[in-house]
């Protein structure tokens, strides 16, 4: 963990007292939209409309909806649609992880403790339930909001597409898979993480901004916040990947070393890897002095990235 602020300081971090509660308040509410949003358990096709549900409202952090309500609460935004962008989001980001965790790609059984998505309904169910969380996250994210939210409506929508498309994180999919068994160089992993990972993170963070009605200016200084902390997330995964238990992680560890992959670790070593996650999140905790509002919470996010074990 870096250093501590001082008392004088603008930031007074705490990552419990500060970013924690609010979390899981974004979590609480977030997942209320999407249960709304989701046809039953029941509905037909139940097979389907029950794996898509089992995707979303797994047991999760929530980081993406928190991102996109911080940057909105930064930019004094007051549209209530904001909470079904930061819906919207999340269902595109079960859609990736229930790609993902694919036979096809990365072969996970487990995730978050509980089995994936294709070991509980089976690969075919798996692949449909993926696609129709991406078609339902655009939908919701098109309804969002009211009639004078027209602006930001279309930018959040421009985003979302922008971040799981082939620029995105379908692109940074590709490229992890090109990257197993090959020599793994620093920059070549960065820019895997930086569309994989941290593509979606920079379109949480813009989302909030765009449904605050913050200008050009406001838009670029919250994503470049945003692209030190997506950086450092998937940073973070490398690392744990190669050291924590599949009790902490909730999967398998090590498997990044069985199959290769293109991660920090393999392209600089353990500690490099460490010492990388500690000044990226440094840096976010530096951006954070200059926002307008809610300095705290996006320090605390940095140390939540920073602390985290799963």
């Amino acid at each position: 963990m870096g250093k501590r602020c001082s008392k004088t300081s603008k930031v007074t971090r705490d990552p419990t007292r500060m970013f924690e509660p609010f979390r899981a308040r974004i979590a609480v509410r977030v997942d209320r939209e999407i249960g709304r949003a989701l046809p039953r358990a029941n509905t037909s096709p139940a097979p389907l409309h029950r794996a898509m549900r089992y995707a979303v409202l797994a047991p999760g952090k929530r980081i993406r909806p928190a991102i996109v309500l911080l940057s909105f609460q930064t930019y004094g935004g007051r549209s209530s649609g904001a909470w079904a962008a930061a819906a919207a989001i999340e269902m595109a980001h079960a859609f990736s992880l229930a790609h993902d965790d694919l036979p096809c790609m990365d072969d996970d059984d487990f995730r978050r403790g509980r089995p994936t998505l294709h070991k509980k309904f089976g690969e075919a169910i798996a692949l449909l339930a993926g696609d129709a969380l991406l078609a339902a996250a655009f939908q919701v994210a098109a309804a969002a909001g009211g009639p004078r939210d027209g602006a930001a409506r279309e930018k959040s929508l421009m985003e979302l597409a922008e971040a799981v498309g082939p620029g995105g994180m379908v692109g940074g999919q590709v490229l992890d898979m090109l990257g197993e068994g090959r020599p793994a160089r620093r920059e070549s992993v960065r820019r895997i993480h930086r569309l994989k990972t941290g593509a979606l993170i920079r379109a949480c963070a813009r989302t909030g901004a765009h449904w605050a009605g913050a200008g050009r200016r406001q838009v670029e200084q919250v994503s470049r916040i945003a692209d030190t902390l997506g950086l450092a997330f998937q940073v973070g995964d490398d690392y744990l990947n190669a050291t924590a238990s599949r009790k902490q992680l909730g999967k398998a560890g090590g498997s990044d070393a069985a199959r290769r992959k293109a991660t920090y670790v393999r392209a600089v070593g353990l500690d490099a890897t460490r010492a990388e996650l500690t000044r990226l999140c440094g840096e976010a905790r530096r951006l954070a002095r200059r926002l307008p509002r809610r300095q705290d919470l996006w320090a605390g996010l940095a140390d939540f990235v920073e602390a985290r074990q799963n």
